[in-house]
């Protein structure tokens, strides 16, 4: 019966323990993903590169068809036509300074996979979305 006891509480500390040390580890990845948080923040990722244009005529239409094929039929025609005159897409990202480093990975990714045809502008903003919307509301 002794034993029994104290197997529960070595267990229950382990148990513990092992809940701060994960509670420990996801407070600080969700730090670090918050990246800087200043009042407003824009940053534009991608800036005009000589050549840009050259870059995203290069793409053929059923390349940009098979990357898109999980698009939206209206967002792949945009892209698409777009693709076509020479023009690029611009795509904004609005949040909180938390989604920073998500975002940026994300812009990054659209630039290697659409070859610099799509164009992204990223703006945090120091509260949530939700308190955003609400003094825009009020305001």
């Amino acid at each position: 019966m002794k034993t029994q006891a104290i197997s529960v509480l070595i267990l229950s500390i382990l148990c513990v323990a092992a809940l701060i040390f994960s509670a420990s580890i996801w407070n600080e990845k969700v730090r670090n993903a918050g990246g800087g948080n200043e009042d407003t923040q824009g940053s534009l990722v991608g800036d005009d590169k000589p050549g840009k244009k050259a870059a995203a005529v290069q793409m053929s239409a059923d390349d940009i068809r098979k990357l898109g094929a999980s698009l939206d039929e209206g967002t792949l025609e945009v892209i698409l036509s777009r693709a076509e005159t020479g023009e690029h897409v611009q795509m904004l990202i609005v949040g909180s300074g938390a989604i920073t480093n998500a975002a940026q990975l994300f812009a990054r990714e659209i630039d290697k996979t659409y070859e610099e045809l799509i164009d992204i502008t990223i703006v945090t903003f120091d509260m949530t979305s939700t308190r955003f919307v609400e003094e825009e509301l009020n305001a």
